[in-house]
C-alpha cells in the first residue's frame, strides 16, 4: 500500500514540475504556450476587420512582485496601445521559466 501510495505522489509531482499537458498557468520548470481566447467555435470572433494589432505583457518575478508586477496585460491596455476601436480577436500568450522566479502572460489584440 506505501508502495502505491508512493508511486502516485511521484507520478503527480513529475507531471506537475514538467507541465506535460498544456495550461496557461506557469508551469514549474519551463512553459511556452499560445492561446486563442476570443470567440467561440460555431459563433467565431466578430464581424471587425483584422487591421491592426497591440500587445500587452505582465512579468511576474520574485525580485519585482513586491514594488511592480511589471505591466498591466490586460485587453483594454492592448487596445489603447494600437489605437483600435473595434476588437476582433484576442489571443494570450504564457512563458516562463521556474516560475517563481520569470513568468510572462501577453495578451495580443486584433481588430480595427
Amino acid at each position: 500500500m506505501k508502495k502505491t501510495i508512493l508511486l502516485i505522489l511521484i507520478s503527480f509531482s513529475s507531471f506537475a514540475s514538467f507541465n506535460c499537458a498544456t495550461s496557461i498557468l506557469p508551469a514549474a520548470i519551463f512553459a511556452s504556450a499560445e492561446y486563442h481566447v476570443s470567440g467561440t467555435p460555431t459563433g467565431g470572433p466578430t464581424d471587425a476587420k483584422i487591421l491592426k494589432s497591440g500587445k500587452s505583457c505582465n512579468i511576474y518575478s520574485i525580485v519585482n512582485v513586491i514594488f511592480y508586477s511589471g505591466g498591466e496585460g490586460s485587453i483594454v491596455e492592448a487596445a489603447q496601445k494600437a489605437g483600435i476601436k473595434k476588437i476582433a480577436v484576442v489571443d494570450k500568450s504564457v512563458f516562463s521559466i521556474l516560475a517563481p522566479l520569470f513568468s510572462q502572460e501577453c495578451v495580443m489584440v486584433y481588430g480595427e
